[in-house]
């Protein structure tokens, strides 16, 4: 009997850890736009598995760690940062509204990005 539990408490724990990690997306910069968008190379339905339009999301780039939501449809607050679901080039990116995210925040290509819901 103490086995089963045993077991059975491993599986509930293995499940909780694996729950945990499913809510993260990894990635990279790949091209800094004209207006200095940072370009993702994670592919919208990975993210779009993780989390909705609307969520709000913990995006860390190098030294730079911010929540912001992830919108489909910019928000028109000067200096806003979101994370941009644009469905015409079916990319994400990291965009301030009015601004240059890039070069304000020292973002380069070949950055390491980490996506979480929260």
């Amino acid at each position: 009997m103490k086995r089963i539990v045993g077991i059975l408490l491993l599986f509930v724990m293995m499940l909780t850890l694996s729950s945990c990690a499913t809510s993260t997306v990894k990635g990279s910069v790949v091209e800094i736009s004209e207006t200095g968008n940072a370009v993702l190379d994670i592919m919208p339905q990975k993210l779009m598995e993780k989390a909705n339009i609307g969520d709000a999301v913990v995006v860390t780039i190098g030294d730079f760690k911010e929540e912001m939501p992830f919108v489909e449809e910019l928000i028109a607050e000067d200096g806003k940062i979101q994370l941009f679901l644009d469905r015409d080039n079916w990319s994400i990116s990291v965009c301030v509204y009015n601004g240059d995210f890039c070069e304000t925040y020292g973002i380069d290509t070949g950055k390491k990005v980490l996506i979480e819901k929260k």
